[in-house]
């Protein structure tokens, strides 16, 4: 499209009357971005507070230009586009923030009250939901590539962690008190860096993929080797 193209578009919304603007359809720049329809809205709405809004087209929210998203969606802009608007939503703020030394490679956040993650320092660590590390888990001799939390007792943490240096590890911690975090199995066999690891609905066995181009299912007992 050419930088001056202009798109005949019909802005509708759900919002109570106050911010309904007319059906007629009009042109405006099809440069426009959010921010741009934002400012169209306002004008027309006479707001003495200006409020962003976020437009959809077709399903699709406009995060560029609405030029960008007619491409996407092969409309053409010689059509009447309806451009529905809603209230923006506003980004997500972080409530709390743990550090690693280096890259952060996983995390799992489905325990109810902790965090787990892992990261190319070679550790994993357990973290509250206010972002307090609750323990390190140390003994891998390379990165952390992947963590999986397990089904867990009140007072008990199982963790899963897979390491380039070839192994997985099965961790047990405690989480009253000062937490203890020990190994209580460790999971040899795989001939390169393991990159995955996953565990059954029940807790009883996981399977592990490496860059050796294997998957392997392994039960508890088989500490030594896998299937």
């Amino acid at each position: 499209m050419a930088e001056d193209t202009q798109v005949v578009c019909r802005f509708v919304t759900r919002m109570p009357e106050e911010y309904r603007i007319t059906a007629t359809p009009f042109a405006v720049p099809a440069r426009l971005s959010r921010y741009g329809l934002s400012e169209v809205v306002n004008h027309l709405l006479s707001l003495e507070t200006p409020k962003p809004f976020d437009f959809i087209v077709e399903g699709q929210l406009v995060r560029g230009s609405l030029e960008k998203v007619l491409l996407a969606k092969n409309i053409s802009a010689e059509t009447t586009v309806t451009v529905e608007y809603i209230p923006a939503v506003s980004p997500p703020s972080p409530e709390a923030q743990g550090q690693h030394k280096d890259w952060i490679s996983s995390v799992d956040g489905s325990h109810s009250k902790f965090v787990v993650s892992g990261s190319y320092d070679g550790l994993a660590r357990v973290w509250t939901s206010g972002g307090k590390c609750k323990a390190e888990l140390s003994g891998h001799t390379s990165s952390v590539t992947a963590v999986a939390v397990l089904p867990s007792s009140n007072n008990t943490l199982m963790v899963l962690t897979a390491s380039k240096d070839c192994t997985a590890r099965l961790w047990e911690v405690t989480t009253t008190g000062t937490a203890v975090a020990r190994t209580t199995a460790m999971f040899r066999g795989n001939q390169d860096a393991i990159e995955c690891i996953a565990a059954g609905p029940d807790g009883s066995q996981m399977c592990t993929g490496g860059c050796d181009g294997t998957v392997r299912l392994w039960n508890w007992s088989e500490t030594a080797g896998g299937e």
